[in-house]
């Protein structure tokens, strides 16, 4: 009889199966059109949001009000520019345009 005697660390992994390596080995599928346009838009929305919140932070307001109008017009339901344009209002002393939206 053999004993086979396993390091503790590979007695505890369990095993992988053969299907599990081969996908594990495949390369990725490439991103559909519309994966790739979410992607996109994730990164504009990010170059704006961090755009908008360094001319808050310089006081530069009426700029900031005019990048989140146009990240709006581009996506209505973008919640950080609607806020950021709301902060920049308030800052300025718009109240009105600031809890109008």
């Amino acid at each position: 009889m053999v004993v086979i005697e396993l390091e503790p660390e590979e007695a505890t992994r369990p095993s992988s199966t053969a299907a599990e390596e081969r996908e594990a080995a495949r390369p990725s599928s490439p991103a559909s059109p519309e994966e790739q346009e979410a992607e996109e838009e994730e990164k504009e929305e990010a170059f704006e949001d961090a755009l908008t919140d360094e001319q808050l932070r310089e006081g530069k307001h009426d700029k900031a009000i005019k990048e989140c109008t146009k990240a709006l017009e581009l996506n209505p339901s973008y919640l950080k520019a609607l806020l950021r344009r709301a902060e920049a209002h308030e800052k300025l002393e718009h109240y009105d345009e600031a809890i109008a939206g």
